[in-house]
């Protein structure tokens, strides 16, 4: 990327999201912060992010999470998921951890919930899941039940048929 000091916030906000989508707000402002060297994340940061955002970026609400996308044509055409590499799970989008979460599914067929979290949870990076894993996949899991994505019948997940 160019000289990153001389761009204003939502040019390189719409430069590093179109490598790096789907991303979280957060997760945004902090690679902007990577990108300006500075330590951390500001109220003011958040706020100007989260202007450029509403502006000219695609907003997905899923649930409690918010996803940025450059516009709603990658937000519909995308299937994947992508591992942590540095990402807390608070700032993975929840639509990768619903993806991941359908593929395990998809290659197990039935899987009881606690067997299908953990695997998972490797399958994005994570060697253990801590309380923010298991309450990320929990999101994933219910809002994929709620859209009738997976289904649940006495502690197995399956796709409907």
């Amino acid at each position: 990327m160019e000289d990153t000091d001389a761009m204003s916030d939502e040019v390189l906000a719409k430069k590093i999201l179109a490598c790096e989508q789907p991303m979280t707000l957060m997760y945004l402002c902090r690679c902007i912060c990577v990108h300006r060297g500075t330590a951390r994340v500001t109220s003011s940061l958040v706020a100007s992010v989260k202007d450029i955002a509403d502006r000219l970026l695609f907003v997905q609400e899923i649930g409690n999470s918010t996803i940025l996308w450059t516009d709603k044509a990658c937000a519909d055409s995308f299937s994947g998921y992508r591992q942590a590499h540095g990402r807390d799970i608070t700032e993975i989008p929840l639509i990768e951890i619903m993806n991941a979460i359908i593929l395990t599914v998809r290659e197990q067929l039935s899987i009881k919930t606690d067997a299908l979290t953990l695997l998972v949870a490797k399958r994005l990076g994570f060697s253990r899941r801590g309380s923010k894993v298991e309450q990320a996949l929990k999101e994933g899991l219910e809002a994929l039940l709620s859209s009738k994505s997976i289904l649940e019948t006495d502690g197995f997940v399956r796709l409907p048929e």
